[in-house]
């Protein structure tokens, strides 16, 4: 049990997607052996409730596609991650404000690297897959899933589940023989092509089954997706000029000021970043839930040139994974209107502290941004690394710098406009000005004179070339 609890918590933290709830923080007592983790806030209740809480028990087809969609792009994104939920229902999505979450990831699996099948029977009977129930020696995929979400879309449009029975042995056994329909009143207004994305989920044998990619790209989907489109005022997957500047003025930031806008992005509550979501989404033109250097450089063409695009690309991607994820794209996008406010600094200052001391330091930053306990990306921080994080504000490796120090170095603007460096266009400079009118005034650098102290690290070094951070995983 404990095994899998530390499996849970370790697929969480890999993952980051606008729609599986997020893992910000994980703590041990080392004396009681107690783990407590510090979850993503989702205040709407289970989709189980808001389904048998709906008008007759189900959604209209535009409901259902809605939220069908939402299931199918979190589940598309893990199993590009490799991991096999193995337990999907309506019970393990919630709501946060407007968007559905999966969540529960105690019976998930990691598949792929020589482990392309699972054996193990696990789940819930109503939505469990034929294969799983067979226990075959080949054992099973994580087309298992789809089978689920082909279980749970027959329940949105009908009310009821496909396989039932009066007891587990005899919905298991509905389940073997692929036994539903879609007679009765519940499917007599349901259209054509919604009954066959059920069926092309529903399909016992798994190799035929369809995939949560090829799910997004069904007709019946993209019917009610085509109201959505130019829903952000342009056409094409052409990124907001606004968010591509302010993604360029991201990558001119110091690393130790890019870390800080990333905790102050894992923060912000789901309708708070919602703008940000919709644009993801309309650039994510394949649905796996991350930004491809291809889709990036698509979504910048009239803005930057193809080698500009493909150096922000590689600034914002901090984790060095070869796409640019979710929380990636919001810490970037943020504006300073946005992350600059007393509040968000303070929380940001106190999560950064990581030894409570009242202050910020090498050592901090060496316990948030290096962990060496897990390898959990394909690039790594050294200590020195962290260490000309604070040189290039023109502090010691040993200097401490206090809250107010903190805030004036978050302050601090880049310099000129990059689109302007690039094209000259003057009016995307006035319109972040406009944007960011309100905030507090650009001052002068951070003063170097701080606390000074020792950190626990070294060795010392000069070296004060810009360093490459990591991705914050709290």
């Amino acid at each position: 049990m404990k095994l899998r609890l530390y499996d849970e918590i370790s697929y969480l933290q890999e993952l980051d997607h606008p729609y599986i709830a997020k893992v910000y923080e994980t703590f041990k007592n080392e004396e009681t052996n107690r783990l407590q983790l510090v979850l993503e806030f989702c205040d709407g209740g289970e989709l189980y409730e808001h389904l048998t809480d709906s008008d007759a028990g189900k959604y209209t087809e535009q409901d259902a596609a809605k939220y069908y969609t939402m299931m199918l792009k979190s589940v598309a994104y893990i199993h590009s991650k490799g991991i096999c939920h193995r337990d999907l229902k309506l019970e393990n999505f919630v709501f946060a404000g407007l968007q559905l979450k999966l969540i529960d990831f105690g019976l998930s699996r990691k598949y792929g690297l020589g482990i392309s099948r699972m054996k193990t029977a696990v789940g819930t009977p109503y939505y469990v897959a034929p294969e799983v129930i067979s226990k075959h020696p080949s054992g099973y995929t994580e087309k298992c899933d789809m089978w689920s979400l082909g279980v749970l879309l027959y329940m949105m449009l009908s009310g009821r589940p496909p396989f039932d029975g009066q007891s587990d042995q005899e919905i298991l056994r509905s389940i073997k023989r692929a036994d539903y329909n879609f007679k009765g009143r519940d499917w007599e207004a349901v259209s054509k092509e919604a009954k066959e994305l059920v069926a092309a989920s529903l399909v016992y044998d798994p190799n035929k089954r369809i995939t949560a990619l090829e799910s997004l790209k069904h007709p019946w989907l993209e019917k009610f997706q085509e109201a959505g489109k130019g829903r952000l005022g342009r056409s094409g997957s052409f990124m907001d000029l606004k968010v591509a500047t302010q993604m360029a003025k991201f990558t001119e930031m110091s690393g130790l000021k890019q870390t800080a806008i990333e905790v102050i992005a894992m923060s912000f509550p789901p309708e708070h970043i919602e703008h940000f979501r919709k644009e993801f989404e309309e650039l994510d033109t394949n649905g796996d839930g991350v930004l491809s250097i291809a889709e990036f450089t698509e979504a910048l063409k009239g803005t930057f040139s193809e080698a500009t695009a493909h150096r922000l690309f590689h600034d914002i991607d901090s984790d060095g994974s070869g796409t640019i994820s979710y929380s990636e794209f919001v810490a970037a996008a943020l504006t300073k209107k946005e992350y600059f406010t007393k509040n968000n600094l303070r929380l940001c200052f106190e999560r950064m502290d990581t030894d409570n001391s009242g202050t910020l330091c090498v050592g901090d930053l060496v316990d948030l941004l290096i962990d060496d306990e897990k390898e959990r990306h394909s690039r790594h921080l050294t200590t020195e690394q962290v260490m000309s994080m604070f040189r290039q504000h023109g502090f010691g490796e040993n200097d401490q710098l206090n809250f107010e120090q903190f805030t004036k170095l978050m302050q601090e603007e880049v310099g000129q406009n990059p689109i302007d460096k690039e094209h000259g266009m003057v009016d995307a400079e006035n319109e972040i000005a406009a944007a960011d009118s309100g905030s507090a005034a650009a001052s002068t650098p951070a003063s170097a004179t701080v606390s000074t102290g020792p950190c626990g690290v070294g060795p010392k070094s000069e070296r004060k070339s810009k360093s490459k951070k990591k991705c914050v995983i709290l």
